[in-house]
Parts: C-alpha cells; structure tokens; sequence
C-alpha cells in the first residue's frame, strides 16, 4: 500500500498520500456503467465545506516519513495535490492507478490530530486488511488522502473504505468499490502504466 501525501503530502505503504497543497488542473469526467448506490457511500461531519472522491494518477514522491501502521511502514510525500482523472468511487484494480478523497474543512475548523484508515479485504501473505497514518485537515487548504496500486498483492477487489477521525469524531467515510479492469475500460490505463485488455 502507498499511502500518500503532498509536499506535507504523499504518504506510502504502498499506496497512502495526503497533501496539503493547491493545485489547479483539468479533470476528465469520463461516463462509467458501473456505479456505487449512491445513498451511504458517502457520509461527512457538518464541519467539512467540501468533499469529493475519485482516481488519481500520483505523481513521483519526493520524499518519505513514517506511517507504521501500514503494510510497508511509511508513506509518500508528493510535491502537489494530483488532479483526479475521474470523480468516481468505482476503481479498476490496477498497478499505477490511485483512488481517494480530497476535501476541505470549514475555515474556522481544521481538524488536528487525523487518524486515516483505509479497510479492504485482506491483503498479502499476513492477510492485513486495515492500514492508517496521521495528517491534519485544513480550513485554509484543501487536504487530498488516497491510495496507489504498486503491487500485485494490493490488487483485492470488493469495497473499500477511507475514513477520517479526530478522536471519536467520524470526519468523514467513503466507500470505493474495487472491480477487473475490463468493468470499466475508460479507466483500465488511464494513468498509462499498461494495457490490461489488450
């Protein structure tokens, strides 16, 4: 699993990032058949302004830091928040491909202490299917947290669920659902790693 996080961000097991960081970019809103219901994927604290999940193509890390509750033990810094190439919650199981939340807080309330945790079906040799790392949430900033593919053993389909607290203070659940990549084409090599259907 990387976790990531941006300049204050990009973390790493495999798959973990988080950043602090603005960045304005064009996102591709591509028309997927496979989608979540849409009611209970999706739950958030009053004091978060906005939320927003989907998949992302992670830029290169340009450093590290520890997230011992994950599968590799740390996590990624990137050095910008990465545009999300599709807001969806429905995620193609592919090496290089990302998926996670981007979301703000309201200005007089940021969130600090954050505990991250991502759950999924278990996952490698010891079966691991809960990871999470700390990160703060902004008022001032948006604050991005997902996960990137970068093994084989990562690649579990079924649900998967991003939740942010603060103490016992849910901030925010979503559920992303991971399927074969020929379930949604349009995504299968969006981050251009490789061709699967070919």
């Amino acid at each position: 699993m990387r976790p990531h996080e941006a300049c204050a961000g990009r973390q790493s097991g495999a798959g973990f990032y988080h950043s602090g960081m603005i960045r304005i970019g064009l996102v591709i809103f591509l028309s997927l058949a496979t989608v979540l219901p849409a009611a209970a994927q999706i739950a958030r604290a009053a004091k978060v302004d906005w939320l927003e999940a989907g998949v992302i193509c992670a830029p290169e890390a340009i450093g590290f830091r520890d997230a011992p509750e994950t599968i590799t033990g740390r996590a990624h810094i990137i050095e910008a928040m990465p545009d999300f190439v599709a807001q969806t919650q429905v995620v193609p199981a592919v090496i290089g491909v990302g998926f996670g939340v981007k979301l703000q807080a309201t200005a007089e309330t940021p969130f600090q202490p954050v505990t991250i945790t991502l759950s999924h079906p278990p996952m490698g040799a010891e079966g691991i299917s809960r990871q999470s790392f700390t990160s703060a949430i902004s008022g001032e900033t948006p604050t991005v947290a997902f996960f990137q593919f970068d093994h084989g053993y990562e690649l579990v389909e079924g649900t998967w669920y991003f939740e942010a607290r603060e103490g016992d203070q849910l901030i925010y659940r979503v559920a992303f659902r991971i399927v074969p990549p020929q379930q949604v084409p349009a995504l299968a090599n969006a981050c251009h790693y490789q061709d699967l259907l070919s």
